[in-house]
């Protein structure tokens, strides 16, 4: 099985979920880059077949390490290995995709961190991984009741950031509609629950084309995230099982907002405790 509770899944390349093997997203326990190591897992044989580490090269097949991967104690071998990482998530500049996807930090802490064994948090994986086939930037067309999403720069956060009680309620009904397609379904129950969220800042329905992976970076950010973010809670444990996927773009916009990720840890101990009832 893979080695952390929360993965982030998707069917591998000769087939779809269920009977047919499939790939998850889960944190290096040698190089602790959250979700740089792809493994293929077995449904029927309930464990992985092969993983390998994107960012330290670590590769294990059949439970047995085969490749040990870069030395992290060299900063030269971790400064190649990083670049490596980067061209193969698309970006030529090693510190502005450590800025981008991983939390924020400089090539120079990361490398640092590495290391040191400490962990390296990744901001946009989940997304990627989740959604491969939607445009970076852009947004498609959307109802003029719902406030446009803030402008995105290419690449980067605009960290734009909002008070305004409907601009909010948009924000929060795209952030919760990246929610309900991280698991591949939508259910009517999931989208009753965000209408109600937005009838009751008076406003409409959610539209069919806002119903999508929204990025973080696509979106402002509430100047109080926690009733947002409660909110992504909620519909998370709507039906008493939550999906790991869901829950992780809920961590994942909480981190991109500066909601503190320990606070985020004891709201999901209460939901969990509680099941959530419906809003």
């Amino acid at each position: 099985m893979p080695e952390t509770p929360d993965p982030v899944s998707r069917p591998a390349a000769n087939g779809g979920p269920g009977a047919d093997p499939f790939e998850v997203l889960v944190d290096c326990p040698r190089c602790r880059v959250e979700a740089a190591v792809v493994e293929v897992v077995d449904p029927a044989a309930g464990r992985a077949l092969e993983s390998r580490c994107r960012m330290c090269g670590r590769r294990v097949r059949g439970g047995e390490v085969v490749e040990a991967g870069v030395p992290l104690d060299e900063p030269a071998a971790v400064r190649a290995a990083l670049a490596r990482f980067a061209a193969e998530e698309g970006q030529a500049d090693v510190d502005r995709f450590c800025r981008d996807t991983l939390g924020g930090l400089s090539a120079d802490e990361v490398a640092r961190r590495l290391g040191a064994g400490e962990p390296v948090p990744s901001n946009l994986d989940v997304f990627a991984w989740l959604f491969p086939g939607m445009a970076a930037a852009g947004a498609p067309a959307v109802r003029a009741e719902l406030a446009p999403p803030a402008p995105r720069l290419a690449g980067v956060f605009t960290h734009q950031r909002t008070r305004d009680p409907r601009e909010v309620a948009g924000v929060a009904a795209r952030a919760m509609a990246a929610v309900m397609v991280a698991d591949g379904r939508v259910t009517e129950a999931e989208r009753a629950y965000v209408d109600r969220f937005l009838a009751a800042a008076g406003l409409a329905p959610l539209a069919d084309e806002d119903v999508r992976g929204w990025r973080p970076g696509e979106l402002a950010v509430p100047e109080d995230p926690r009733p947002v973010v409660e909110a992504m809670l909620r519909l998370v444990f709507l039906d008493g099982d939550p999906d790991p996927t869901e829950w992780r773009v809920v961590r994942e916009y909480a981190r991109s907002w500066g909601y503190p990720l320990q606070r985020l840890e004891d709201e999901r101990r209460r939901f969990e405790a509680a099941l959530a009832p419906a809003w």
